[in-house]
């Protein structure tokens, strides 16, 4: 197992307030698991397939690197060869655990690695029982500040049950849309006799109505930051007319003007419908 330097990895974090809120949460609590309790290995698995596991486990081992921690996203799904940067990637996680050269690759972001799947297997499970798996997430905890494993679904394959054992802390996802309650009950069967190691479940596809109705005031500072965008060009217009030798207002109207602008900017800021 060697870091690469020749085929870099690009990855690309979620720009949308939301998502980026959840994941700092996310983020957060995992830190504080790691100074209270030294846990390093957090392994993603949805509830049911299409959750974006995948894109809980990328932005969140972007976050962490960013944080300037070193971390280590590892591709788990050992099923199907995956293609990064247009060309199949044959060296990975499945090599390693066979006992073979595996490759962990450099990518765009600083303090951020990351681990292909390796070439596909009918059956990772059966690799996944070998003590190679253990080994691996012991090497790389020592080697990493975290290691981000992002799994298939619990409910549809093994593979994830298999590490549990081997890994400090399981996360579970679920999509509003489409895991039904016998999946979430199922995938409450598996984690329960590792209930030490659960994380907690993070819900996607929640749309931004039910998001702003459960969490009132998790905009706050998005808001704040309009308002202070709405607040200059109100002031620039202003100076504009005042700049007008025909059409300048005395200092009462303008006094009047920005008496009346928290009503304009609170007006704006009052519809909370998507459009």
């Amino acid at each position: 197992m060697a870091k690469s330097e020749n085929q870099i990895v690009n990855f690309y974090s979620e720009e949308n307030p939301a998502t980026r809120r959840v994941i700092s949460t996310l983020a957060v609590q995992i830190h504080e698991y790691k100074k209270k309790y030294d846990k390093t290995s957090i392994l993603l698995t949805g509830c049911s397939a299409s959750n974006g596991t995948t894109m809980i486990a990328i932005n969140l081992a972007v976050y962490l690197a960013q944080a300037g921690m070193t971390t280590l996203l590892v591709d788990a799904d050992m099923r199907t060869a995956v293609k990064h940067d247009n060309r199949i990637v044959d060296r990975g996680l499945s090599d390693v655990l066979s006992g073979q050269y595996g490759e962990i690759r450099h990518t765009n972001i600083e303090n951020m690695y990351f681990m292909p799947s390796g070439r596909p297997l009918k059956d990772p499970a059966l690799l996944m029982c070998k003590d190679s798996s253990a080994e691996f997430f012991k090497r790389t905890a020592e080697k990493f500040d975290f290691v981000i494993i992002d799994c298939p679904a619990v409910t549809i394959v093994p593979e994830a049950l298999t590490m549990f054992s081997s890994v400090d802390g399981v996360l579970l996802i679920c999509s509003l849309e489409k895991t039904t309650k016998k999946q979430l009950q199922a995938a409450k069967n598996v984690i329960e006799p590792y209930a030490k190691k659960y994380y907690g479940l993070v819900v996607n596809s929640v749309d931004a109505q039910q998001y702003r109705s459960l969490f009132p005031n998790s905009d706050y500072y998005e808001k704040k930051k309009k308002r202070e965008v709405i607040k200059d060009k109100f002031r620039n217009k202003v100076g504009n007319q005042n700049d007008k030798p025909n059409g300048a207002q005395n200092s009462k109207s303008n006094d009047s003007l920005y008496g009346k602008l928290n009503d304009i900017v609170n007006n704006v800021l009052s519809d909370k419908k998507d459009r």
